[in-house]
């Protein structure tokens, strides 16, 4: 996940005495605020202007909680400079401003409010009336307190929740670039020098290049920082970390790991970093940044910084993320910390980055692995974004829920992989080249995209980003008959299949004729349906059979090429259908002892949304059960009971629920720490799902209770206390295709 945001404000006034400053070093604590000066006069509007470049020192003393900086901060070359808006986020102070050559005191007022609120929370604004002979330079001394580290955030796949822009603490400290610990103005991009004095066993990451670690001297240490490219904004995050690194073709490869990890995880992130810039180097250009830093981060983050990654600590090691997360972090140092995100008309970058690693990653583990990431991506879509208020993908700004990662991330490398299809490898290939070269270090739109790609495909796809980009929702594609029919003439079965798109949609239909000849034959539509909608897919085969062909099927799209929305009969039942929003009915079971009856209530006041309290299953009413869409069932449901009649006429065939073990798609898990979750076709639309979770022990059950939110694709789930014995999706109940009629012409 690229990690950029920005700060709101409320407006504070403050006077701030113009003094002749020289050295950057750190504010003194204490140091008498600005604001017990005489009030300022009201600051005429004046032409604001921007910082070029950054020169901070901070001291962070992670005992007390507190941060103190000087800042440089060189103005931009701007003709028209007579003001500087100062954001500063809340919990500082701004201590002093002083100017290059001024002579008397500088005026501040307050200014409007920030229209970019961020993590940070909202930022204070001061308008620095600048002098009128004008400044180069202001020198800005500031304190104060960042937030406390948080008790309890959430980082999934699917969600982001109270994670915050900034922390400090004695175990390390995160200051994001967008949480206003340090003063600036609201330019794109600035320069950026950083001198970090910390405690002695902290070591500092940030972006560009670490130019020099002093050796530790009384307790403290400092570490310095040229950002070497231009920035949005700029990072602080320290640790007590060990330091592995490695210089890969001029670039420095690092990891730091925080005390009691394996020597080993640092040598197999060091390798993968390592082969990651070379791939991404390969495809699409020379690494933007001198270095590529792996931080292991106390809080569980996936974050993705210019020239370095924030990875929690469970995280890293969880054996697949060296081989798909790691790689799509460390891509994000050119899509999104190479070429900057104009997040204000949508964010391309999740879903290009995604599709460039994550999917290319799944295709190459094992065969088709690619095709079942685009159709995961279609399921999620039709269960957590496709409900009536769908947003276009130029509304994507960052993922905070599982209908933003629909949108963002798998529409997006949807839209990427159908211009793949439209341009072919190497057109594809070229145009990203052509626009990660002409766009580095600047904040670029989807027009930027729509312009490199025309470029090198040398027609107008203006109308393919429009329908994809900037309209909302998805085409239904579905066999307008039931059969496709088809004759044999001049040793060919000649024929075609009718489809029906929603009005207003032009695509290109994909489809498969299976099982007539030595091989699958790809049809493929007309790509612009008539005005009703309909497609024809003609198909020719050739066939020198004797007698009649038959058992022919058309397939719809089975490589998963189009981004369409699904039948709700194309997804079977998991635990995303579950997960998408609160169930409408809770059931505790009670055929299990006291204990796991109060681990269920437990879950269902925690762990699982719903419209309603949870009831007791001898509550529950079959007609209760056929009215609810998702239900969720907690704990073995007690015999008689409506509910544990539903379980078992849904229970998918081999699936058995025992007082001493599960079983489920050949495989069993027994023992206290046995659990299960079995997500069930419920009712007839293909829309409702049964999701049944039970354990053989209360802290197996709590725990199921908090790891499924992290197995949204998943039908069947069983676990071993830490263990998964399961994981499997089941079948869905259709698949959009229709028999191949073949039409016998008889001589007259």
């Amino acid at each position: 996940m690229n990690r950029t945001a920005a700060a709101a404000c409320s407006a504070v006034t403050l006077v701030v005495v113009a003094l002749v400053g020289a050295g950057l070093r750190p504010a003194r604590a204490g140091q008498s605020p600005a604001s017990t000066a005489p009030a300022a006069a009201p600051v005429p509007a004046a032409p604001a202007t921007g910082v070029a470049r950054h020169e901070l020192a901070v001291r962070i003393d992670a005992d007390k909680g507190t941060l103190e900086g000087t800042a440089l901060l060189d103005l931009d070359p701007s003709p028209a400079r007579g003001s500087l808006d100062l954001r500063l986020g809340q919990g500082y102070r701004l201590l002093s401003v002083t100017a290059d050559g001024a002579g008397g005191p500088l005026e501040v007022a307050p200014s409007r409010a920030a229209a970019r609120p961020g993590p940070g929370g909202e930022a204070q604004v001061f308008t620095v009336r600048l002098p009128r002979e004008g400044a180069a330079r202001l020198r800005v001394t500031w304190a104060g307190t960042p937030p406390a580290l948080p008790e309890e955030t959430r980082f999934t796949r699917d969600e982001v929740v109270d994670l915050p822009g900034g922390y400090l603490s004695p175990k390390g400290c995160f200051l994001g670039g967008d949480a206003g610990w340090y003063p600036s103005a609201d330019q794109a991009v600035s320069r950026f020098v950083l001198a970090a004095d910390v405690p002695a066993a902290w070591r500092v990451v940030s972006e560009g290049r670490l130019v020099a670690s002093d050796a530790p001297r009384d307790g403290r240490r400092v570490e310095r920082y040229d950002g070497v490219n231009p920035l949005e904004g700029i990072d602080l995050v320290a640790a007590p970390w060990t330091v592995t690194e490695a210089d890969r073709g001029g670039t420095r490869v690092a990891v730091y790991t925080l005390p009691g990890t394996e020597p080993e995880l640092a040598g197999t992130y060091l390798t993968a970093t390592a082969g990651y810039l070379e791939r991404f180097t390969r495809e699409i250009g020379p690494h933007a940044w001198p270095q590529f830093v792996v931080a292991e981060h106390i809080l569980p983050t996936g974050y993705g910084m210019p020239s370095f990654t924030l990875l929690g600590s469970a995280v890293m090691r969880l054996p697949f993320i060296v081989k798909t997360s790691l790689g799509h972090e460390v891509l994000h140092d050119w899509w999104g910390n190479g070429v900057y995100v104009d997040r204000t008309r949508g964010n391309w970058c999740e879903g290009l980055t995604a599709y460039m690693a994550d999917h290319a990653f799944a295709g190459e583990a094992v065969p088709g692995g690619d095709v079942a990431y685009r159709r995961q991506i279609l399921r999620d879509y039709l269960e957590y974004a496709a409900h009536g208020d769908e947003q276009p993908v130029a509304a994507f700004r960052e993922r905070h829920s599982r209908a933003d990662r629909a949108l963002g991330y798998g529409k997006v490398a949807m839209i990427f992989h159908m211009l793949r299809r439209e341009l072919g490898d190497d057109g594809f290939v070229a145009a990203l080249r052509a626009f990660y070269a002409e766009n580095k270090f600047r904040r670029v739109s989807w027009d930027a995209v729509e312009a490199a790609f025309t470029r090198v495909a040398r027609r107008d796809l203006r109308a393919f980003f429009a329908q994809w980009v900037e309209r909302p929702g998805a085409p239904q594609v579905r066999f307008a008959e039931a059969t496709a029919p088809a004759r044999v003439r001049d040793d060919e079965l000649r024929g075609e299949a009718r489809l029906a798109v929603t009005p207003g949609w032009s695509v290109v239909v994909p489809a498969d004729v299976r099982g007539i000849g030595d091989a699958s034959f790809r049809a493929r539509g007309t790509g612009l349906p008539d005005a009703e909608g309909r497609v024809i897919l003609p198909f020719r085969i050739p066939y020198r059979g004797a007698g009649t062909p038959a058992g022919g099927t058309v397939e719809l799209d089975p490589d998963v090429d189009l981004f369409r929305r699904l039948d709700p009969r194309e997804v079977p039942a998991t635990l995303a259908r579950v997960l998408a929003g609160p169930a409408d009915l809770v059931v505790l079971g009670t055929g299990r002892p006291e204990a796991l009856q109060a681990a269920a209530r437990n879950l269902a006041g925690t762990a699982v949304k719903a419209s309603g309290p949870a009831r007791v299953d001898r509550e529950v009413t079959a007609g209760q059960l056929a009215a609810a869409s998702r239900v969720v069932v907690l704990g073995l449901p007690a015999e008689g009971t409506p509910s544990a009649a539903a379980l078992a006429a849904a229970l998918p065939a081999g699936a058995e629920v025992h007082d001493d073990a599960f079983r489920a798609g050949g495989k069993s898990a027994a023992g206290t720490g046995a659990a299960a979750c079995l997500v069930l076709e419920h009712g007839t639309d293909g829309r409702g799902a049964l999701a049944f979770l039970d354990a053989l022990s209360p802290g197996a059950l709590l725990s199921l209770g908090r790891r499924v939110q992290h197995y949204g694709k998943y039908s069947w789930l069983l676990f071993e206390g830490d263990r998964p014995v399961l994981r499997e999706t089941a079948p869905p109940p259709f698949e959009p295709s229709v028999p191949v009629e073949v039409i016998v012409e008889v001589s007259r």
